[in-house]
């Protein structure tokens, strides 16, 4: 018997762990592969506001290259979105992630798939493909097609799809690229990041292929690699002695596809939950509830404007997102953040 059960030894797996030992309880982490931070899924591009969670982030050794600013292309007009200081880290994820759980004094179960769970009165237990574990509260942390949503019933509004290419040339230069064209893709766009030794080309969007990676950058990758993406909150964030957070909740920036700082707030927005739960020995609906509320109001309105971009690109073309370039590269875009919230 443990007091929270983690599924998903992701970043916000692992740092909902690291949380939760801060309050003294006794936690147990179930992964079903079989190496931390693998396979890989997602770009490692995440804003400076990894910061406020890591403040030391840049001494681990994960950061392969910084960024200051962002060019967007469409139509042969480039629109610069400039910080003009340090905006984002290129991170190694696999490092990044084994650097959180070298911060975790929990044992991490690998290789532990579930299979179904249940909950009697006063615990909820997991079945894995190896043995049963039970617990006082579960974290749902396992990504964007979470076992424990997918058999409560649970999903985000769409899941979309982003593929990565890495080559072996040689970038250090201070921006990405974001490509769009909408004759080719709908409703996503197509990247280049620096990666110092390397460069990365992705795409994103719904249904994408790789043949529409390579061909639009002229490019043989030497790794690929990529995964869903959930796009909008998910319909329920919490059950009885139940959280999802994350990936599993949604919790991703319908513009980009990035989720790492939107789960760690989860996670930390968890964190109060589950001290308040374990202070008045109560995990039913009506005290996990405030989660939900807790994390819309972090980041609810940032989700839906998201959710508003993405459809309103749906129905423009080409011609209407150069007007839009045109004009807005007349603005003072410099305040912009990554994330929208802080």
């Amino acid at each position: 018997m443990f007091d929270v059960l983690v599924v998903g030894a992701g970043p916000v797996g692992l740092y909902s762990a690291k949380l939760c030992e801060s309050l003294g309880l006794n936690v147990a982490i179930l992964e079903e592969h079989k190496e931390i931070g693998r396979p890989k899924h997602c770009s490692g591009l995440v804003s400076t506001n990894i910061n406020k969670f890591f403040p030391d982030i840049e001494s681990w050794g994960v950061i392969e290259n910084k960024v200051n600013y962002a060019v967007l292309h469409a139509n042969g007009i480039k629109l610069k979105l400039d910080k003009r200081h340090v905006a984002a880290y290129v991170i190694d994820r696999v490092k990044f992630d084994k650097k959180i759980h070298s911060m975790v004094t929990s044992k991490v179960f690998m290789k532990h798939k579930v299979m179904s769970i249940g909950k009697k009165d006063d615990h909820i237990f997991v079945n894995t493909n190896r043995e049963r574990l039970e617990g006082k509260i579960l974290l749902a942390c396992d990504g964007s097609y979470s076992t424990i949503a997918r058999i409560l019933g649970i999903s985000p509004k769409e899941r979309i799809r982003g593929l990565i290419g890495i080559t072996n040339e040689q970038s250090r230069e201070n921006h990405v690229d974001l490509f769009f064209d909408l004759s080719r893709l709908k409703d996503g766009f197509f990247w280049r990041i620096p990666r110092g030794e390397t460069t990365e080309y992705g795409v994103f969007g719904r249904d994408v292929k790789l043949n529409e990676l390579k061909g639009f950058f002229k490019k043989k990758p030497k790794e690929i690699y990529g995964g869903t993406i959930p796009i909008g909150l998910s319909n329920k964030l919490y059950l009885d002695r139940i959280l999802l957070l994350g990936d599993a909740a949604g919790t991703v920036k319908p513009w980009s596809g990035g989720g790492v700082i939107y789960g760690l707030i989860s996670a930390r927005i968890a964190y109060k939950i589950i001290k308040k739960s374990f202070d008045k020995n109560d995990f039913s609906e009506s005290t996990l509830k405030d989660y939900e509320h807790l994390l819309k109001v972090a980041i609810g309105k940032q989700i839906n404007i998201g959710l508003m971009l993405r459809n309103l690109m749906k129905v423009m073309n080409n011609g209407m997102l150069s007007f839009l370039f045109k004009y807005s590269s007349l603005l003072p875009l410099s305040w912009l953040d990554m994330d929208f919230i802080f």
